[in-house]
């Protein structure tokens, strides 16, 4: 596999997700610059990004939102036929999570979150492994909420952002919606902190460890680090994924492991259907 977006670092980076899943070809940039490549949690200074990458809506609005605090003005990429990129969108996810906090049954409605019913449904979900990358948007709803500020949030995404990329001073788009596109310097957004190459499995009773390949996420991640044709910085988490992905060699989820975590689950639900029987039904 080759590209001419980038150069012979970044693709040596990118290179970590492909041998992640067991492919055995080697990722060629033949940009002839061979790119920068940053991984320091605290962002550098000398490094200034035309994109930030996140891995989700929600990560959007927060690094458009700090971009805005910062004094620039963002462009967020919308889907496909948005003729005004996509911070509308975002200010109407935004405002429907608000409604949702506040009960309010007349709030606007939107597909992210059209299957939670009310605000403590969305709190434990994020409390779960699998909602994991909301905790952080939850928290900076109920913050906003108690300090009267989240009414300009909104206000400031539908306000202070630009409607096309001529515009902008950055660009912040998902993972997903940069499928096809590049910039010359890409940095990643705030939210890969929730964000894993690897799914955990938990065995004999809970003392062991094992690791399976997330495929969503891993593809994701290896389109985001190869949009940046001059530069691209991890902010620290190329190491997370790098020890992710030994774990994920020297721990790996074999048939044998699938098969005791099966047989636990099964020992598990017959007590608590045993439990029941013994009271009757009764919790």
């Amino acid at each position: 596999t080759e590209s001419w977006r980038f150069g012979k670092n970044l693709a040596e980076k990118a290179q970590l997700f492909l041998n992640a899943a067991g492919e055995t070809g080697i990722l060629k940039g033949r940009n002839p610059n061979p790119g920068v490549f940053l991984d320091e949690r605290t962002p550098s200074s000398d490094f200034v990004p035309d994109a930030i990458l996140c891995r989700t809506n929600v990560g959007v609005i927060l690094d458009t939102l700090e971009a805005i605090k910062s004094g620039q003005k963002p462009y967020i990429v919308g889907g496909a036929g948005s003729k005004e990129g996509g911070a509308q969108d975002a200010a109407n996810l935004l405002e429907a999570r608000g409604g949702l906090h506040d009960g309010d049954r007349q709030r606007r409605r939107h597909p992210d979150i059209g299957l939670f019913e009310t605000w403590d449904d969305i709190v434990e979900f994020a409390e779960s492994g699998e909602g994991k990358q909301l905790k952080g948007f939850v928290e900076f709803t109920m913050e906003q909420k108690q300090h009267g500020t989240f009414d300009q949030c909104v206000s400031a995404l539908r306000e202070n952002t630009a409607k096309t990329p001529g515009e902008a001073d950055i660009t912040i788009c998902t993972m997903h919606k940069s499928k096809g596109l590049e910039w010359n310097r890409v940095r990643v957004g705030s939210d890969l902190e929730k964000v894993d190459m690897v799914n955990a499995h938990r065995y004999n009773q809970g003392a062991d460890l094992a690791f399976s390949l997330s495929q969503e996420n891993y593809k994701l991640l290896y389109v985001a680090w190869t949009r940046g044709k001059e530069g691209f910085d991890a902010r620290g988490f190329h190491s997370k994924y790098e020890a992710q992905s030994l774990a994920l060699k020297d721990f790996p989820l074999t048939d044998d492991i699938k098969q005791i975590i099966r047989e636990e689950r099964a020992a598990k639900a017959e007590a608590k259907r045993a439990l029941r029987n013994e009271f009757g039904g009764d919790e």
